[in-house]
């Protein structure tokens, strides 16, 4: 028997088992108190903790892009890669 499969090119830059992802759902509830720590330099990295209880650590700058004048407050979906480089952030809640 014969097995006939798809060959797909390689990216040169990357391994061909990259195309795995890694899907982290969570909750964050930080403060605006709190998010000013970020500004002033007190942390660089957010350590959360998924709905599927896996700690995971995150730049804090990926999260500028949801601070409002009461922090940062969501339930967020983290994709990264199978090295666990950042993929993409994204809000999944639809409340402001």
């Amino acid at each position: 028997m014969v097995q006939v499969r798809k060959i797909r090119p390689i990216n040169l830059r990357t391994e061909p088992n990259d195309t795995c992802m890694h899907r982290y759902e969570f909750q964050l509830r930080l403060t605006a108190a709190e998010w000013r720590g970020y500004y002033r330099g007190a942390f660089r990295h957010v350590v959360i903790r998924s709905t599927a209880g896996e700690m995971v650590q995150l730049s804090a700058e990926h999260l500028l892009q949801f601070v409002t004048l009461e922090g940062v407050h969501g339930r967020f979906e983290l994709v990264c890669n199978a090295r666990h480089k950042f993929v993409g952030l994204k809000r999944t809640d639809v409340s402001g």
